[in-house]
C-alpha cells in the first residue's frame, strides 16, 4: 500500500504529518555535508530532500546557503500548514526566477513565493532537477504541465523521492 499525503484539517492528524527541516546532507559531488532543505514523512519513517543549499551565488546580498536553507525550510513549513503546498512552479517575480506554491493556472507572485534563483537561471530547469532526484527519474509521475508551465505534486514526491541516508 502506498500512502498517500493530504493537507488533514484536523488538527490531531497535522502533528503526525510532514515537517519540514533544514538538516545537514552528504553531497556526492563535493565530498562534503551541506544544508538541505528537507521532509520528514511519518507514514514513510524517514526524511526526502527537496533542495540542497550549495550556490554562494546569493552570499554577496547576506545570504548564505544556511541562512536560505533555513528561511525556506520555514516558508515550505508555512505553505504546508497553510493547506498551499500542493504543487510547486517556476516562474518570474519581480524580475528574478523564482519556485513557488501554486495551484495550476496560477502564476509565481510574492504571496506564493518559496526562493529566488539567480538571475539567468532557467526555473523549469531548477524545477526539474529537483525532481531528477526521485527514484529512477520518475519526474513523469510527478510532473504535470499546463502549456509551458510545469507543476510538480508535493503529495507525489513525498511518496516517490527516495528516503535520505545519515550515513557519512
Amino acid at each position: 500500500i502506498n500512502p498517500t499525503f493530504s493537507q488533514s484539517n484536523n488538527s490531531t492528524d497535522r502533528l503526525s504529518t510532514v515537517k519540514f527541516l533544514c538538516k545537514q546532507i552528504y553531497d556526492e559531488a563535493s565530498g562534503k555535508k551541506i544544508p538541505a532543505t528537507v521532509a520528514w514523512v511519518p507514514e514513510r519513517k524517514g526524511h526526502v530532500s527537496f533542495i540542497g543549499w550549495k550556490s554562494e551565488y546569493f552570499n554577496r546580498s547576506g545570504w548564505s546557503p544556511e541562512k536560505r536553507c533555513q528561511k525556506v525550510t520555514e516558508q515550505f513549513q508555512k505553505f504546508y500548514d497553510e493547506r498551499r503546498l500542493d504543487n510547486l512552479t517556476h516562474g518570474f517575480n519581480n524580475g528574478y526566477p523564482v519556485i513557488c506554491a501554486a495551484n495550476q493556472g496560477e502564476i509565481c507572485n510574492d504571496d506564493n513565493q518559496l526562493f529566488t534563483l539567480k538571475l539567468g537561471s532557467a526555473p523549469e530547469n531548477v524545477l526539474q532537477k529537483i525532481m531528477d532526484i526521485t527514484e529512477n527519474k520518475s519526474a513523469e509521475v510527478l510532473l504535470q504541465s499546463s502549456g509551458e508551465q510545469l507543476y510538480v505534486s508535493v503529495p507525489k514526491f513525498l511518496n516517490k523521492a527516495p528516503l535520505i541516508s545519515d550515513k557519512k
